[in-house]
């Protein structure tokens, strides 16, 4: 028959082998375990999960390429080229080249003025806007309907520093790079038959 001291002797020893097998502060671990559901959500990007015609749809953006240069600041003068595509359908728009004075007002649209922050000269970036960062319920003419949700693919090529460049942004010359050529053109021949008279009247000697 086991005595009280045996019992107390063995209970002891058991107690102390599992604790020695214990890991420290195991009694006070407490596990926890994220759902599925919580692991897809912090795993899942906006721009893949972009919902067309959603109306509570917020801006999505996505770097193809960041860029070696500055980061673009709140009044810099910069040179962008885009295409702009209707995401219902995947249609090309529209295309171009244009000078940009970030963060002025009403210059190009809210979602391309959220959409471009951050970015560096020489970068790359797609934007998904809704229609609410876009042209909202009006849409554009016949070719963007209302409430569209448009994709831009933007670079930024260069910052501008020049007078000439900040002249030619002021006056609307560098709102497109094809507009600004067909107006010198047309400048040119405005001013060609003043420029033939002038070099007829001079008395040139070769």
């Amino acid at each position: 028959m086991m005595t009280a001291t045996r019992l107390f002797l063995l209970l002891s020893v058991v107690a102390s082998t599992a604790s020695a097998f214990m890991a420290p502060g195991a009694s006070h671990r407490i596990v926890t375990r994220r759902s599925m559901s919580d692991e897809s959500s912090e795993s899942e990007d906006p721009f893949d999960t972009y919902a067309i015609g959603s109306r509570n749809q917020e801006l999505a953006t996505r770097d193809v390429s960041v860029g070696s240069g500055d980061v673009i600041q709140e009044g810099d003068l910069i040179q962008v080229e885009y295409n702009g595509k209707l995401m219902a359908t995947n249609k090309q728009f529209d295309e171009g080249n244009f000078m940009l004075k970030f963060g002025e007002p009403y210059r190009v649209m809210p979602g391309w003025t959220e959409g471009i922050k951050g970015m560096r000269i020489g970068g790359t970036r797609t934007l998904k806007i809704p229609p609410n960062l876009a042209y909202g319920k009006r849409g554009a003419g016949d070719t963007i309907p209302p409430n569209s949700d448009l994709e831009f693919q933007i670079t930024i090529l260069e910052k501008k520093d020049g007078i000439i460049d900040d002249i030619m942004y002021k006056t609307g010359l560098g709102a497109n790079v094809k507009t600004a050529g067909v107006l010198f053109f047309v400048g040119f021949l405005a001013v060609s038959p003043q420029i033939d008279k002038w070099i007829a009247q001079q008395n040139f000697s070769f």
